[in-house]
């Protein structure tokens, strides 16, 4: 029992901050409508949010939440009283919603056509469309009143006029009985022009239908192809039928094909398969290239399971000429990757070629070079000979000059003594030997001591014993000398 006392408070806590969370009237109107099919507790809350916060609509819409049947209970009597303050409010949908319970005796309200009638008045004078519409309906079945049949006509048209479509519809529906005479094929062109911008597809078929039927001048097709195209638009497949059908009719085939292709298009995906037949056909008007013919192609298949026969035969004739195409394409592609892998090798043996020839190059330029290195070589090794040769023939040659000299001083030195030993002979020719001997003795040490005292012998090189060659030779001549110059004194 406490459970079931507390659950009222919980759900209404819940409600309140739920609608706390709506920041205007109108954002707790939307957030209600998306509850009120799935939690009409919830969405009563936010309606009845709106309704405190001013909105007079919330107040309509809270009050519809809580309407339950149409006997007089609790949730009716709250119902209307929500009612009741938005129609005082001035919302006039609360105050039609109020009519219509009077008139048809719903939600706990008795039926009292006086209090409807009333209400629908005061409406139909505001311009509300669906007021005036059930005001001619109890004119015409005299519902509280005499029936006024005149006065019914007149509610009607203005209901249509104020935008009630369904009221366009049924008034059009009426005078299309009298479609053939003049008067009634203006008054249904002007109910169902009505009802068909008001937005009944249905209605903008219809009466392109009429309207082309009768059509006699451009201006005339021109709205007839407006109402199809409208009804086309919003999804109906025949609107698009018979707008496709009527622009191939009145232009020239290709400019007719490219007018209707949309319209064909949207009918070929609902199935119909002539018109997916005229699809194919104004792909291949611009063109029977592969792509156009494989284009056409998926038209005039889906045509011909469709149930187009049109469309089946040019299926196969197109089938056949893409096969055909693809067949000389694959030919074409084959000669080339053939022509393509013979060039490959042809390039791969050009290249294999270039590089041996590349190879054979190289070695025979490192050859070139190697033996102009071994020739340098050889160059620089006899030239490095032939100085050395020079150098040691320029050595001899000074040697021998040296020898040579040394030699010519000698003998000019031995010849300088002779002559002074000859010298002395003629100026003492008869001296002692005992005188003489001496003399010669110092004489002759003389000489040995020019000749003979040299410094001690030094370790020589090789190249300083060739300069001292001629010296030793010129030692020999000197002994010779002496003993010749021995034998004279002696005599």
């Amino acid at each position: 029992m406490k459970t079931r006392h507390i659950v009222p408070f919980i759900v209404a806590a819940i409600g309140m901050l739920l609608a706390a969370c709506a920041s205007t009237p109108q954002e707790k109107i939307m957030e209600g409508d998306k509850y009120l099919t799935v939690n009409k507790e919830k969405a009563r809350w936010y309606y009845e949010s709106a309704c405190k916060d001013g909105s007079m609509a919330g107040c309509h819409k809270a009050g519809l939440a809580w309407l339950s049947g149409d006997s007089p209970n609790a949730e009716n009597e709250k119902g209307r009283a929500y009612i009741d303050q938005s129609c005082n409010g001035g919302y006039d949908e609360a105050c039609l919603t109020i009519a219509d319970m009077w008139r048809n005796g719903t939600n706990g309200v008795f039926q009292d056509y006086s209090s409807a009638v009333g209400y629908y008045e005061k409406l139909c004078e505001k311009k509300m469309a669906k007021s005036c519409r059930a005001l001619g309906e109890m004119n015409a079945k005299a519902l509280g009143m005499k029936k006024d049949v005149e006065k019914a006509k007149e509610l009607f048209d203005k209901a249509c006029e104020y935008g009630d479509v369904e009221t366009c519809s049924d008034m059009g529906d009426t005078w299309f009985k009298r479609i053939d005479d003049p008067e009634g094929y203006e008054k249904v062109q002007k109910y169902w022009s009505r009802a068909c911008e008001g937005g009944s597809n249905e209605i903008c078929l219809k009466i392109a239908d009429v309207v082309e039927e009768r059509s006699d001048d451009q201006e005339k097709l021109d709205n007839s192809k407006k109402y199809y195209e409208k009804a086309c638009n919003a999804g109906l497949i025949p609107a698009c039928v018979k707008l496709s059908k009527m622009i191939l009719k009145y232009n020239e085939k290709l400019v007719g094909l490219e007018q209707a292709d949309p319209f064909m298009r949207k009918a070929c995906e609902a199935n119909e398969g002539e018109m997916c037949k005229f699809v194919g056909d104004f792909i291949l008007s611009r063109s029977e290239e592969l792509l156009n013919l494989k284009e056409a192609n998926k038209f005039y298949e889906k045509g011909c399971l469709a149930g187009s026969a049109d469309a089946c035969d040019y299926k196969k004739e197109t089938g056949d000429k893409v096969a055909a195409i693809e067949a000389e394409i694959a030919k074409k592609e084959a000669e080339e990757k053939a022509r393509i892998e013979e060039e490959k090798r042809k390039q791969a043996e050009e290249e294999a070629a270039r590089i041996a020839e590349e190879k054979r190059l190289k070695a025979e330029e490192e050859a070139r070079i190697a033996e102009e290195k071994r020739q340098k070589a050889a160059e620089e090794a006899e030239r490095k000979a032939e100085e050395q040769r020079r150098i040691e023939e320029e050595k001899r040659a000074q040697a021998e000059e040296e020898a040579d000299r040394k030699a010519a001083e000698e003998e000019s030195k031995l010849k300088k003594k002779k002559k002074k030993a000859v010298e002395e002979d003629e100026e003492n020719p008869f001296g002692d030997e005992e005188e003489a001997k001496p003399k010669k003795s110092k004489k002759a040490a003389d000489e040995e001591e020019s000749i003979f005292d040299e410094d001690p012998p030094k370790k020589k090189s090789s190249s300083d014993d060739e300069e001292d060659a001629p010296k030793k030779k010129s030692k020999k001549p000197a002994k010779d000398d002496m003993d010749e110059l021995d034998e004279l004194l002696g005599e």
